[in-house]
């Protein structure tokens, strides 16, 4: 792993410097400069949190300065904006939570708030270079994912990475006033280069 003591996961892996670039798009590091003015507006839109335990609840501008800030200090959390490779636009967030170390386990979760982006293929995108990063760079041992059974989109970005479904928890979160059930998967490296055998020992995020 690549965490000092007392070190945050930003600062031991580049801070605010750190760059990955994806086919797509560019994963950087957020702080009230880069980050978009509509974040706020993507955490209020029950189309955005349809499957999200965000549906229904109300967030400030105040929350998305205090979560940035918490997860950039954080130890175990590394949160990035996705930058549109074109344009440079802000168009969502993706997370790697080192959970338990002592096991190397890790999970991500995604959000794509900008609309006109989605279907094209930027989810899976970021997803297939953060995990590079975790398993190449951050040391990951095992990533965990999970999503609720309605949620296809995200299924389809999670076994595009070569992940395996492990488990169904029947009935398990409340979204939207109704028990869903939560599909549980898992991702060893050899799995992932498997399908993405071109990334295999290939440096995740270079530095000039």
């Amino acid at each position: 792993m690549n965490e000092g003591a007392g070190d945050s996961l930003l600062k031991s892996n580049g801070g605010f410097d750190l760059i990955i670039d994806c086919e797509k798009c560019v994963l950087r590091p957020l702080n009230r400069e880069r980050a978009s003015k509509n974040y706020c507006d993507w955490l209020n839109d029950d189309i955005v949190n349809k499957f999200s335990r965000r549906l229904g609840k109300k967030h400030t501008s105040d929350d998305v300065w205090n979560y940035i800030d918490a997860a950039n200090t954080s130890t175990d959390i590394l949160l990035l904006g996705i930058f549109d490779r074109i344009t440079g636009i802000h168009i969502g967030n993706i997370q790697l939570k080192l959970y338990d170390p002592a096991n190397g386990l890790a999970d991500l979760s995604t959000l794509i708030g900008e609309r006109d982006f989605w279907g094209r293929g930027f989810a899976k995108d970021v997803w297939k270079y953060l995990v590079h990063f975790g398993f190449n760079t951050i040391g990951v041992r095992k990533f965990t994912m999970g999503n609720s059974a309605g949620n296809k989109a995200a299924s389809g970005k999670t076994l595009y990475v070569g992940a395996k479904l492990e488990s169904t928890k029947r009935q398990h979160i409340l979204i939207g006033g109704k028990y869903q059930d939560v599909l549980e998967y898992g991702l060893f490296a050899e799995e992932f280069y498997a399908k993405f055998p071109d990334l295999a020992g290939k440096v995740a995020a270079p530095t000039e």
